[in-house]
């Protein structure tokens, strides 16, 4: 596993989160997000804003621990 993950290089496995700011100066630069690099994709300012816009168009579903479509009163 130490071949493919640990570290950032080219042709390893790696999810991260690229910020336009330190978060150790001020917690709030967690949300100046410059880009997001997730299976093998990188995903830019616009990317991201993409598929912000789809999550919020989506149909809410609700589902219960198991996977399930929770029932209307459940959560």
């Amino acid at each position: 596993i130490l071949d493919q993950t640990g570290t950032i290089e080219r042709g390893k496995i790696a999810d991260l989160v690229l910020l336009d700011a330190n978060p150790l100066d001020d917690i709030k630069n967690t949300r100046r997000i410059a880009a997001v690099f997730l299976r093998g994709t990188i995903y830019d300012a616009n990317g991201i804003k993409q598929i912000l816009a789809d999550v919020r168009s989506s149909p809410d579903i609700r589902r219960d621990d198991w996977g399930r479509k929770a029932s209307a009163g459940k959560r």
